[in-house]
């Protein structure tokens, strides 16, 4: 039996994402991105819920972000789910989970799609389909374990949308 990994989100990001480097010489990017979801409750009140999503990139995605992406961008990611454990400066064991991206779609606040490229889509309902990236060389456990660490686990600062 085959197994799949993978995660789709639309969603705004929390801060401006942060580039870094790995001891390795690694460059990779860090961000949150905020997912809303309503619902009516029994009592016919709106009920929200809010995610927040921590998200790594590698190579060509992280163009993309120093070109096009900032606070309150929304962007649609697609990734698979990565459990992350370290040792922090203490010597406690640390563990999270995040996303590691390999693709995404920069959205337009004006409701249309634009491709990685910054390229405006047309309205058709095909047009609003994920344009892929080519695909980003393989990062490995232990790269995208190192890469991953630059995540403080402290998201106070993020503001939800």
């Amino acid at each position: 039996m085959r197994c799949l990994n993978k995660v789709m989100l639309i969603g705004r990001v929390g801060k401006n994402p942060i580039i870094n480097t790995s001891d390795r010489g690694i460059k990779f990017l860090n961000f949150t991105l905020c997912t809303t979801s309503s619902w009516i409750d029994k009592l016919g009140n709106k009920k929200e819920a809010i995610e927040w999503h921590k998200i790594s990139c590698f190579g060509p995605l992280i163009e993309i972000f120093e070109k096009y992406v900032k606070t309150g961008s929304a962007l649609y990611v697609e990734g698979a789910i990565k459990t992350n454990q370290w040792k922090d400066k203490s010597g406690i064991d640390r563990k999270d989970i995040s996303i590691n991206a390999n693709n995404l779609i920069v959205m337009p606040e004006d409701g249309r799609n634009a491709n990685t490229n910054g390229n405006v889509r047309g309205e058709n309902q095909e047009d609003f389909m994920p344009m892929p990236l080519p695909p980003a060389k393989s990062m490995g456990a232990r790269s995208y374990s190192e890469a991953s660490q630059g995540f403080s686990g402290d998201d106070e600062d993020d503001v939800p949308f």
